[in-house]
């Protein structure tokens, strides 16, 4: 039996009212109903779905949405032999009695669905070759990993592979838990167990490396997230993908349907302005199929293509042959703090002041926290716990 792997859907991201989606919010359902169909049509109703957490894109989900989703995605997700999904970070949250709680538990329903949403779970039964483990996000998850307990859910009789919501030190060199420490610690010359495939959703750019004879993927997300994805769009190797594993345990992967990619490049506000009815008119008839990609060197209003229901992503970029360009080029900059943009003359610090001075509508306690956080945004240290805490200082100093 086949079985399909992707993740970070993110369903629900950009979503305002049923009357008034942003063209974004439908595409990711859109293109989401295209390629679960597309797995159907070419390998069968005998495939599995497996989904390596962020079904969702944030517990705060309304009910409109899930009702929507639900209708969408149901007849689809019930044709597959079986649908097995993961609580991804988007989706969980710690209820009243401090318990780990994922909105999959009422998103995702149907007889043919098992929601793993914390702990760490076993399945032999998916198909002949391996043996699956699944790790849900939770809070400790790098723990888990390397706890000696963790062989108890390893295999020694047939091949493991291991699903999980969490990215290693090896893809995003910013965390700090290594991935290589386990696979040595359980794979090694002394080790007893096989793990040729470790499956990680959360880090939505496709990656991929190998160590001993492990091989360690990011599965990426399903729908552009970032201007990144729209840069790469050309870069067959960076393309959005889902896994595909075979009966014979043999594991490819394939590309997923997204939107084209059109390019602008404008100048300046007056350049767009006079450009934007011949992009309505060239991009009208194909609005759904179609992502806008605007690139400038000055911020711009592009507000009207948005409104209009399409998919814009704006970028701006360095233009070479102006020196009044407001982009820095970053291999030149020592201390961000006190570089002067090229227009203003203000310092970041300066221009962010200026900012958060002008801001009418919030209270002085989160215009202070709004400071505090800016300080902060190059910690790479930083924890939530830290900014709890800072949350509850600010507080009690207000109502002193």
């Amino acid at each position: 039996m086949k079985s399909i792997v992707i993740s970070d859907l993110h369903i629900g991201q950009y979503w305002k009212s049923n009357n008034s989606r942003f063209s974004r919010a439908r595409k990711i359902i859109q293109y989401l109903k295209k390629n679960l169909s597309m797995f159907l049509h070419y390998y069968g109703v005998n495939t599995n779905l497996i989904i390596a957490g962020d079904v969702y894109d944030a517990v705060s989900a309304n009910t409109e949405m899930l009702v929507y989703v639900a209708n969408e995605l149901t007849p689809i997700l019930s044709k597959f032999h079986h649908v097995y999904a993961i609580a991804g970070n988007h989706e969980v949250f710690i209820d009243r009695q401090g318990q780990q709680q994922s909105l999959l538990t009422i998103g995702l329903q149907g007889g043919n669905v098992t929601i793993y949403d914390k702990g760490v779970y076993t399945n032999d039964d998916i198909d002949d070759v391996y043996h699956y483990v699944f790790v849900p996000y939770q809070a400790n998850i790098d723990d888990i990993f390397m706890d000696d307990n963790f062989q108890q859910y390893l295999s020694n009789s047939k091949k493991n592979i291991i699903v999980a919501h969490m990215t290693p030190h090896e893809i995003f060199s910013f965390n700090k838990f290594k991935m290589n420490d386990f696979i040595d610690k359980y794979t090694s010359s002394t080790g007893e167990y096989s793990i040729p495939y470790i499956l990680l959703g959360h880090y939505h750019m496709v990656s991929m490396y190998k160590h001993n004879n492990t091989t360690v993927v990011s599965i990426g997300n399903t729908y552009y997230s970032s201007i990144l994805d729209i840069r790469a769009y050309e870069d067959v190797s960076k393309a959005k993908r889902f896994i595909l594993i075979n009966e014979d345990g043999t594991i490819g992967s394939g590309r997923l349907m997204l939107p084209m990619v059109k390019s602008y490049s404008i100048i300046n506000q007056e350049d767009f302005d006079s450009k934007v009815d011949a992009i309505e008119k060239e991009c009208a008839d194909d609005s759904d199929k179609l992502a806008i990609y605007i690139t400038s060197p000055i911020l711009i209003d592009y507000s009207r293509l948005m409104t209009n229901g399409y998919d814009v992503y704006f970028d701006l970029i360095e233009d070479k042959d102006n020196n009044n360009s407001p982009i820095l080029s970053l291999n030149e900059i020592t201390d961000l703090n006190n570089i002067k943009d090229s227009i203003g003359g203000n310092t970041l610090q300066d221009r962010w002041n200026k900012y958060v001075t002008n801001i009418t509508n919030i209270s002085n306690t989160d215009r202070l926290l709004c400071n505090w956080l800016f300080s902060k945004r190059v910690d790479a240290d930083l924890t939530g716990n830290a900014i709890i805490q800072k949350v509850k200082e600010v507080i009690m100093e207000d109502h002193k």
